[in-house]
């Protein structure tokens, strides 16, 4: 049996460059947005726990860390979590939205996406 993945790309339109977390958020990013993506994790599932969670398929979400598979909109930023990231095959893809207002201090200066958050 087989099984959808989706990789995406984010690509800086004035360089062509392909971006990667480390252009967008300052150092120790990874961990400061454990608690970010657990929260937008409950909201999107209409949840209030990570034991809820895992009643509805999801597993590890108490370790989630972000996995370089991110879009960016003039919203917020979106990670998808292929089935098996932290989620049963059975489940959709999970896509996890987060707002830049939740990510602001964790933005680097003067990076896209901060360009963008201060346009709103």
């Amino acid at each position: 049996m087989s099984y959808e993945t989706v990789k995406n790309y984010v690509l800086d339109l004035s360089s062509g460059e392909l971006m990667s977390e480390g252009d967008i958020f300052s150092a120790g990013y990874d961990l400061a947005l454990r608690p970010i993506l657990q929260n937008a994790l409950l909201e999107a599932n209409d949840v209030k726990s990570i034991q809820e969670l895992e009643d509805l398929g999801f597993f590890g979400v108490d370790e989630i860390m972000p996995n370089k598979n991110f879009l960016i909109t003039d919203k917020g930023i979106t990670y998808t979590f292929n089935k098996g990231e932290y989620s049963a095959y059975q489940l959709q893809i999970p896509q996890v939205f987060i707002p830049y207002p939740a990510v602001r201090s964790l933005l680097r200066e003067n990076s896209i996406v901060s360009k963008l958050f201060r346009q709103q």
